[in-house]
């Protein structure tokens, strides 16, 4: 919906602040004005005028909103940002539209973003944006741990259509599960984060919108089971041993439950734990949450072996332990981290299991299930 009232944003850098004709809530707090950067995002608690774009969170700037965050210019004839309402009372829409150019006024920049009254929603519609995704970032942030990105410098979702960011209630996890447990390594699954920030992308023209982020709150995991195969882990890790952990470092930083890691230590026993170093070994199902773990995942928790005993034959050189391995290129790399295992009641019996984190999605992860003598604990 074209922007028609000028609201007087014609510059480079810079932040114009005006009322909105309705109070807008985003995530748990309620707004009755807004302030709009000619670098294409919108503030509600800050008035910062920079340019150059980075990956979300952008520390200390809560409450912002960013439908395209780059390095944009406003000075020439034609170009603004420009302000409409549709609708009526109780149900108007809030449209903001940016007319805009790169720096130093080349190329077209047209978006919007429109403010739904009564409703914890808002869209982002994309019209002519000549470099894409390629430098910019979309995205909503409450805080520097809960946030949804949408893309970034090239990764993630197209700079096309449109898409709706809906603040959803919190639920409980509702995992599914299809087929059956199986002692080939075919068997996949996947955990998406349902989290209560904006995570429910629905198109509002030709696109489809699925914003990947890292919301905190009351985030959970839902799972799907899938086929797969594992990759193989290449670089050894150190760890050959019984109940013991070895730090690890990721190739790129991986979010969890609204927190960013660099690195983690895996356990002999089947967890990786992000926070603490523990590696407890453990009989029968674990009632979660457990206080042995902080912040962890639990791709086959059991009482495990990584040192060398006569199950080890079949893993690669015949070698028990955790290995990495990295695959795919910048900004979209997978890293792999593989258990080669045995049981600790029965060193003939393999594990043979795996991690897969994704850069720059945040929302999942995925476990690979090679060679296990059972169906876990």
């Amino acid at each position: 919906m074209p922007g028609t009232t000028d609201i007087g944003n014609h510059g480079d850098d810079t932040v114009t602040t005006i009322a909105l004709p309705f109070s807008y809530t985003l995530y748990d707090q309620t707004f009755t004005s807004i302030n709009l950067s000619s670098n294409g995002n919108a503030q509600f608690t800050t008035t910062d005028t920079t340019f150059t774009n980075q990956c979300l969170p952008w520390t200390t700037h809560n409450y912002s909103i960013y439908p395209y965050w780059d390095d944009l210019y406003l000075v020439n004839s034609g170009f603004g940002i420009f302000t409409s309402i549709s609708g009526t009372a109780p149900n108007r829409i809030f449209n903001i539209e940016w007319r805009a150019q790169y720096f130093p006024g080349s190329g077209t920049a047209n978006f919007e973003l429109r403010l739904y009254e009564g409703q914890t929603r808002f869209d982002v519609i994309y019209g002519t944006v000549t470099n894409g995704n390629t430098s910019a970032t979309a995205g909503v942030q409450k805080n520097d741990t809960a946030f949804d990105q949408y893309f970034c410098n090239g990764a993630g979702q197209p700079a096309t259509g449109g898409q709706s960011y809906i603040l959803t209630p919190c639920t409980s996890p509702t995992p599914t599960a299809t087929g059956s447990p199986s002692a080939t390594p075919t068997a996949s699954a996947t955990a998406t984060a349902t989290p209560t920030a904006p995570a429910t992308a629905t198109p509002t023209a030709p696109a489809t919108a699925t914003p990947t982020g890292t919301p905190a709150g009351c985030s959970t995991y839902t799972t799907a089971t899938g086929t797969g195969t594992i990759t193989p882990g290449t670089t050894d890790t150190g760890n050959h041993c019984d109940d013991c952990a070895t730090a690890i470092t990721f190739p790129f930083p991986v979010s969890v439950y609204g927190q960013t890691f660099n690195s983690a230590n895996v356990a002999s026993n089947g967890s990786l734990d992000l926070i603490g170093a523990q590696a407890p070994f453990t009989h029968g199902c674990q009632v979660l949450p457990n206080t042995l773990w902080t912040m962890a995942i639990f791709p086959y928790q059991d009482d495990l072996r990584t040192d060398q005993f006569a199950g080890c034959a079949g893993f690669p050189g015949g070698t028990c332990g955790i290995f990495t391995s990295t695959t795919g290129t910048a900004p979209n790399r997978h890293f792999n981290i593989e258990w080669r295992a045995v049981h600790f009641a029965d060193t003939t019996a393999p594990a043979n299991f795996s991690v897969v984190f994704y850069e720059n999605q945040s929302s999942f992860f995925d476990v690979f299930y090679g060679a296990t003598s059972d169906n876990g604990p």
